[in-house]
């Protein structure tokens, strides 16, 4: 099975038991989350196909992934100015695909233990066909780090929304710079709805902000400055995505937040979180207070309680931060309305963040 028709069903067999953000149906949750592992395991396909040639010097399955560059040289000048640190020990190891992605094979999955956060989760990579070019065998391409929704997985931007592709017809038609596509897996621990948050049971912002960007800059020829660096989220992960953007604005430039939310919305299963990390999360407060200098785009509805209010809020926030708001009043929480914004949205970006400029 191809990969990206894999990566299509198990998103599909996800999409079908529930993308129910924040209106219960726990066993809804459990079930498709199970199904959607049970898929994985069975045709091995989360992030590529297994049958793949191992790199030199490796044996076995898991093989090693972080301590050089992959896909070919790194020498050309440093990017300036903060960004993504390459100085990070976080260590991984390949789980299904070519130890090296290749033109033929661009999906790989991995899992990675974070120096900084000790979280062990896993992380689908897709590389574009620009990085194979020999004729741009020095260029570091720019990275979107995608955040599923909740109940979902790491596939989906993927699979369903077709995220590499779209970014590959844009990219030839120089509407944006092509780009390397980086999702990791928040469903940790044990499938808990975290909001990507750092608490006493895992640091999940500092796995997804800190040891998943250090890794992806040191193992990938990829941009290490703020302006080469977005995120893009759908649902629970529209508010992980402008949470990694808006508390860390030194190292990412902008977001894209598809029916998202700007606090987070703990469920029964979410872990605890004290008081003062609440506060910090409020986005909504941070906005008005001391807005970062970002971007966020945003798609919203009247018609989506758990996304509109605080989108609304955010949306009315002086600069420097700038918000762009789409919103569609016909529209709520659906797949069909993500799929239409997100040429829309990447076009955004291009012009938004210097990264992504064709």
């Amino acid at each position: 099975m191809a990969a990206a028709a894999a990566i299509g069903l198990l998103v599909r067999v996800s999409d079908g038991i529930g993308e129910r953000m924040k209106t219960g149906a726990g066993a809804g949750r459990t079930l498709g989350l199970t199904l959607l592992m049970s898929a994985c395991v069975a045709v091995a396909a989360c992030g590529g196909p297994v049958a793949s040639r191992p790199g030199p010097g490796t044996t076995g399955a898991a093989r090693a992934a972080g301590s050089g560059s992959a896909g070919g040289p790194t020498a050309g000048p440093a990017d300036a100015g903060p960004g993504v640190s390459t100085s990070g020990v976080s260590s991984a190891v390949v789980l299904d695909g070519p130890s090296v992605p290749t033109p033929a094979h661009p999906f790989a999955r991995y899992l990675l233990t974070g120096a900084r956060s000790g979280v062990r989760a896993e992380v689908l990579v897709r590389l574009p066909a620009a990085y194979f070019d020999p004729a741009q065998a020095t260029r570091r391409l720019p990275v979107i780090e995608t955040f599923h929704g909740m109940p979902g997985h790491a596939p989906q931007w993927l699979g369903r929304l077709r995220l590499g592709e779209l970014l590959d017809r844009q990219a030839a038609a120089r509407r944006t710079a092509p780009a390397i596509i980086v999702s990791p897996d928040m469903n940790y621990p044990d499938q808990a709805d975290s909001e990507c948050m750092n608490s006493g049971r895992a640091a999940l912002e500092t796995w997804a902000t800190q040891d998943v960007p250090e890794w992806v800059a040191r193992t990938f020829r990829a941009r290490t400055d703020r302006d080469g660096w977005a995120t893009i989220g759908l649902s629970a992960g529209g508010w992980c995505a402008a949470m990694a953007v808006m508390l860390h604005p030194d190292r990412f430039r902008a977001a894209i937040v598809l029916s998202g939310y700007f606090r987070p919305q703990l469920s029964a299963g979410s872990p605890a979180v004290g008081e003062a990390a609440l506060r910090r999360y409020d986005l909504v407060a941070l906005a008005r207070r001391s807005p970062p200098q970002v971007g966020v785009w945003l798609l919203t509805s009247p018609h989506d309680a758990a996304s509109y209010p605080t989108s609304v809020a955010v949306s009315r926030a002086p600069g420097p931060l700038a918000v762009t708001a789409q919103v569609l009043p016909g529209q709520d929480h659906s797949w069909v309305a993500w799929a239409r914004a997100e040429p829309v949205a990447l076009d955004w970006l291009a012009r938004t963040a210097p990264g992504f400029a064709p």
